[in-house]
C-alpha cells in the first residue's frame, strides 16, 4: 500500500487520525491503538461542533462575498460529521478498506474547508477599513451593519459588551500605569486619559440603543466610538515612541557585563534590548495585547519582563523615583492576581475528552504554568520587601525570580499555539 494515502493535511486533528488510521493498519487493529484512534476521531467530533457553532455565529454578520465560502464550510462540516461516525462504525467492525476510503474522504473535505477559510481571508483583507486597530475595525464593520438594516441586534450586543470589558481593564491598567510615567509625559497622559473616559461614555451610549432601537443614537455613538478609539491608537503611537531601552548593558539574569553592541548575554543567552541612552522612559503602555516577546536572538524577554526591568534599572540609575518603581510592582502584581484567576476558571474547565497525546501536552503546560504564576508571586513578595527594607539583593532576588517565571510562561505560550489545532 502507498504511503501517499497517509500524507497529512493543514488540520492537525485529522493528522491525528490518519496516523491512527496507519498505525491500526499495521498492528491489524490492536487494542491500545483502536482506543487512541476512536478518542481521537471523538475529540475532533467535538472540535467540529464548537468550529460550526462559531461559523454559524459569524454567518450573521458576514459580508455577500463571505455567504457563499460560509454556506461551504457549514455543508462540508455536516460531512465531515457523518464521515467520523461512519469511522468509527469500520473500525469497531475491522473493515480496512472501508476505513481507508473514509479517510480519503475526510482529506478532501479537509482540503476544501481550508480553500473556504482561505478564501475568506483574502475577502477580509479586502474590505473596506474602518480602523487599523482590527477589533475596533470589527466592531465598527458590524454595526454600520445593523445601521443599515444587513445585519441582526444580537452579534452587536455581544460585541459591543465584549469590547466594553477590554477597554475598561485597559483603563484601570492605565491609571496604575500612569503613576510611574515621567512628569514631561503629563500632558499625553492627560490626553490619553480623556480619551478613555470619552471611548467608555461613548460605549455606554451604544448600548442603549438596544433598549430604543434608535439607529440615529447608535450611529452617533459609533462616530463618537470610533473617535476616542483613533485618539487612543494616536495616544498608543507617541507614547510608543518615547519607549527607551535600559541604560546599561549588563545582563538582567546573570549580571555579566555585554559589550554596547551586544543582543544577547554572552553568558547565559538571555535577550539585551538594543542600547539608547538618550531620554526617558515613559514606562506606558495602552495596547490590548497579551505579553508579548521582545526582538531578540537569546532566551525571549517579554514585553511585561522587558518593563519591569526597565523600571528596576531606571530606579538604579536614578531616572525615576522609588514611588514611580512601585506602580510598577502593583501593575505587575495586578497581573498576577487575575492571571491566577483565570488559570483556576481553565482547571475547572478542562475537558477529559481529549486523545491521551494531548493530554499529556495539556499536563505538562499546567504544570508550567503553575510553577511560572507561583513564581512570579514570589518575586511581588521580594518586590514589597525592597520597598520596606530598600535592600538591592532583594530586588536583584526578586528580578531573577520574574525572570525565570516569565520564561516559565513564554514557553506555555509557544506550546499552546505549536499544538493549537486549526480544526
Amino acid at each position: 500500500m502507498s504511503e501517499d494515502i497517509f500524507e497529512l493535511t493543514r488540520s492537525p486533528y485529522y493528522n491525528e487520525i490518519i496516523n491512527g488510521i496507519k498505525l491500526v493498519w499495521q498492528d491489524n487493529f490492536s487494542s491500545p491503538s483502536v482506543t487512541e484512534l476512536l478518542g481521537s476521531i471523538k475529540f475532533m467530533t467535538g472540535f467540529n461542533r464548537d468550529i460550526r457553532e462559531i461559523y454559524g455565529k459569524r454567518k450573521l454578520i458576514q459580508t455577500e462575498g463571505m455567504i457563499k465560502e460560509n454556506s461551504n464550510i457549514e455543508k462540508n462540516f455536516q460531512i465531515m460529521d457523518n464521515i467520523l461516525l461512519n469511522m468509527s462504525c469500520q473500525i469497531k467492525s475491522r473493515h480496512k478498506d472501508t476505513l481507508l476510503d473514509e479517510m480519503k474522504k475526510g482529506k478532501e473535505i479537509i482540503s476544501s474547508l481550508f480553500k473556504s477559510f482561505d478564501e475568506i481571508e483574502r475577502i477580509d483583507e479586502a474590505s473596506p477599513k474602518y480602523s487599523s486597530n482590527p477589533m475596533l475595525n470589527e466592531l465598527l464593520r458590524v454595526s454600520e451593519g445593523v445601521i443599515n438594516g444587513k445585519f441582526p441586534l444580537e452579534p452587536l450586543e455581544n460585541m459591543i459588551e465584549d469590547f466594553s470589558k477590554r477597554v475598561n481593564a485597559a483603563c484601570e491598567e492605565f491609571n496604575l500605569l500612569k503613576k510611574s510615567a515621567e512628569p514631561y509625559l503629563e500632558e499625553e497622559i492627560k490626553r490619553t486619559g480623556m480619551s478613555y473616559e470619552g471611548l467608555i461614555e461613548a460605549i455606554n451610549k451604544a448600548k442603549q440603543f438596544f433598549y430604543s432601537k434608535d439607529k440615529g443614537q447608535l450611529k452617533h455613538a459609533m462616530e463618537l466610538v470610533k473617535e476616542h478609539g483613533e485618539k487612543l491608537i494616536e495616544s498608543q503611537k507617541i507614547l510608543e515612541a518615547e519607549k527607551k531601552e535600559p541604560s546599561t548593558k549588563t545582563c538582567l539574569r546573570c549580571g555579566t557585563a555585554n559589550p554596547k553592541v551586544a543582543k544577547i548575554c554572552i553568558k547565559c543567552r538571555m535577550t539585551i534590548p538594543d542600547f539608547n541612552s538618550e531620554g526617558k522612559s515613559s514606562q506606558l503602555d495602552i495596547k490590548l495585547q497579551g505579553d508579548d516577546v521582545m526582538p531578540g536572538q537569546g532566551a525571549p524577554m517579554t514585553e511585561n519582563i522587558y518593563r519591569l526591568s526597565r523600571s528596576i534599572e531606571d530606579y538604579k540609575a536614578g531616572n525615576i523615583t522609588k514611588e514611580s518603581m512601585a506602580a510598577t510592582f502593583e501593575w505587575l502584581e495586578k497581573k498576577i492576581v487575575n492571571g491566577r484567576k483565570q488559570f483556576e476558571g481553565q482547571k475547572k474547565k478542562k475537558t477529559h475528552q481529549m486523545p491521551e497525546k494531548d493530554r499529556g501536552i495539556m499536563e505538562e503546560m499546567e504544570k508550567l504554568t503553575e510553577k511560572g504564576i507561583s513564581e512570579f508571586e514570589e518575586a511581588i513578595k521580594d518586590f514589597r520587601d525592597f520597598l520596606k527594607t530598600e535592600e538591592e539583593h532583594i530586588l536583584n532576588r526578586g528580578l531573577g525570580k520574574a525572570i525565570e517565571a516569565g520564561e516559565k510562561l513564554y514557553k506555555v505560550q509557544t506550546m499552546f499555539q505549536s499544538h493549537q489545532r486549526n480544526i
